[in-house]
């Protein structure tokens, strides 16, 4: 379990900064990987075979902020899944803090 954390430790803090991302869709996937991550840092079983879909629902009845986590998982299944543009209003829409 220890270096289960050491390495959710690692993988964090290797991770680029937010401010250093340059579009909404590498932002989208950057906070979808932090959730995740620091999901299973809290003590969540991540379970690789679902969908990011599934894993919201799954955090969702772990105890996670459904309705924060089904939009920021919509907006990762267009940044993942389609061309489709991601404006910075639907950014703001799950990202408020400017300073991560």
């Amino acid at each position: 379990l220890d270096q289960l954390k050491d390495w959710l430790m690692m993988e964090l803090r290797s991770e680029p900064r937010f401010s250093d991302l340059t579009t909404n869709r590498q932002r989208i996937r950057y906070l979808y990987r932090q959730l995740v991550l620091r999901s299973m840092l809290a003590g969540y079983s991540y379970k690789q075979f679902l969908t990011p879909r599934e894993t919201g629902e799954d955090l969702s009845r772990w105890g996670q902020q459904a309705q924060r986590n089904k939009q920021l998982i919509d907006l990762y299944n267009q940044a993942r899944y389609s061309e489709k543009p991601i404006s910075d209003e639907q950014m703001e829409s799950v990202h408020k803090d400017p300073n991560d």
